[in-house]
């Protein structure tokens, strides 16, 4: 009900941000990643491209080339 309500008063987007915040399968250790898998979040299912996601999400404050991505993950 409080997603509908959010999605309502501030769009579908926002909503689904909220929801993905309070997505709790189990109680989390102090150091673990509370976020969905990226597969999850958006929907994808390629594996090098799950890879690529998840160095990009690493590396956000010194972005690498497209490059050093392809590299990163093993392709060209």
């Amino acid at each position: 009900m409080m997603l509908d309500l959010i999605a309502r008063d501030h769009g579908a987007e926002l909503a689904a941000q909220v929801s993905e915040q309070f997505v709790v399968g189990r109680i989390w250790q102090r150091g673990d990643h509370q976020r969905m898998k990226i597969a999850a979040r958006y929907g994808i299912h390629n594996r090098k491209l799950i890879q690529v996601i998840g160095v990009m999400e690493q590396h956000m404050e010194e972005p690498f080339s497209p490059d050093a991505l392809a590299e990163s993950i093993g392709v060209t």
